[in-house]
């Protein structure tokens, strides 16, 4: 996967891990009722799947809020929804019209509950994207001095010559010495 996808596919998850969790959390506390873990697995993927569509780039807070309005209202759908299947399952046609009688209500605090929980997450998503796109930008600041001095072409510096300076004896006392070590200092005392 390349880094660009991978990025995205993490800022997704990071929005739907956000999104989920707080909506299922004050949903739950709400309507005084468990939720079934396929409310929340569904609106996950639900939720990565548009984030996903939608972090081809930096969004500001107003395109942030608004796709967690939509994305709140969507999982209050969903949790009603799931809630009112475990409630027929579990409690027969009766728990099932009280479930949907509730769905249909929404309940106006319920819903507000939603509201408020998306414009503060989005607030708090949009703090940390901020963050990390002004960190990508600094780090690209840093970056681009050493690839533009490194990519330019230019020539390192030959690495020093091994060869000793020629001493008029055309080589012959290097030749013979060569297996030597010269050691520069007086000699040491054993």
């Amino acid at each position: 996967m390349a880094r660009a996808e991978t990025f995205r596919t993490v800022r997704a998850g990071v929005f739907a891990s956000v999104s989920v969790g707080v909506s299922a959390a004050g949903h739950a506390a709400m309507s005084d009722h468990v939720l079934p873990p396929v409310g929340p697995v569904a609106g996950f993927l639900l939720l990565f799947t548009l984030a996903w569509a939608a972090a081809e780039k930096e969004r500001g807070l107003a395109g942030i809020c608004a796709l967690m309005l939509w994305g709140q209202l969507a999982l209050h759908l969903l949790f009603s929804f799931a809630q009112a299947g475990a409630g027929s399952h579990h409690a027969g046609a009766a728990g099932a019209a009280e479930a949907g009688a509730a769905v249909a209500d929404g309940g106006t605090g319920m819903l507000a509950a939603h509201m408020v929980a998306a414009l503060i997450s989005g607030w708090w998503l949009r703090q940390g994207e901020a963050a990390l796109f002004g960190l990508l930008r600094l780090l690209g600041l840093l970056i681009l001095p050493v690839l533009l001095v490194g990519g330019s072409g230019a020539a390192a510096p030959p690495p020093p010559s091994t060869r000793r300076p020629d001493r008029g004896d055309g080589g012959r006392i290097a030749r013979g010495l060569r297996h030597t070590v010269v050691l520069r200092g007086p000699p040491l005392r054993c």
